[in-house]
């Protein structure tokens, strides 16, 4: 039976083989996502399963088969563009929302249990909980299916960010 709890870092060795299964199904398809061995590491998932609120696993039964985290506006800012984006954020009309961001990071679906909405399903608790926020998440360029999974869900494609090499979307705040 397929269940979603909060992580902790009892975790670990779970979706630390989950991402094992998504590195190698990206090296199977030719991307070079997660192909580094040191993005994501363990200590970067162990810092998300100890976010426990901020983290959601997916069960069936005991074996780890989704995971996402979420990071507060200051981390995922600090994080992605060295500070706060002023430039990104009022080229978007989005500088308004200062104080009401958050970052998706790490959404992962074991394949064998792709295309069940499973992925939908925890993007809608996150969804839920963050209602009224601009979500911002970034996506490799050469993760269609990731695109077309936020795209089916409403997210709109901001921009490709060089430096970033990565989509950023944002829920529509028109709540």
């Amino acid at each position: 039976m397929i269940k979603i709890v909060k992580g902790d870092v009892t975790f670990i060795d779970g979706v630390m083989h989950l991402l094992a299964v998504i590195r190698a199904e990206f090296k199977k398809e030719g991307l070079n996502i997660y192909q580094s061995e040191t993005y994501p590491d363990r200590d970067i998932i162990l810092n998300d399963l100890s976010k426990k609120d901020d983290t959601l696993v997916m069960l069936d039964d005991d074996e780890v088969i989704g995971f996402i985290t979420s990071e507060s506006e200051h981390d995922f800012f600090e994080e992605c563009f060295d500070g706060m984006p002023f430039e990104y954020l009022k080229k978007h009309h989005l500088d308004s929302y200062i104080g009401r961001f958050v970052g998706y990071a790490r959404l992962m679906v074991n394949p064998n249990y792709r295309n069940q909405g499973l992925a939908t399903r925890l993007m809608k608790i996150f969804d839920e909980k963050y209602k009224g926020y601009v979500i911002i998440f970034l996506v490799d360029k050469e993760n269609k299916n990731a695109q077309r999974l936020y795209a089916k869900l409403n997210y709109e494609c901001l921009s490709l960010e060089k430096n970033l090499w990565a989509f950023l979307f944002s829920l529509s705040t028109k709540k």
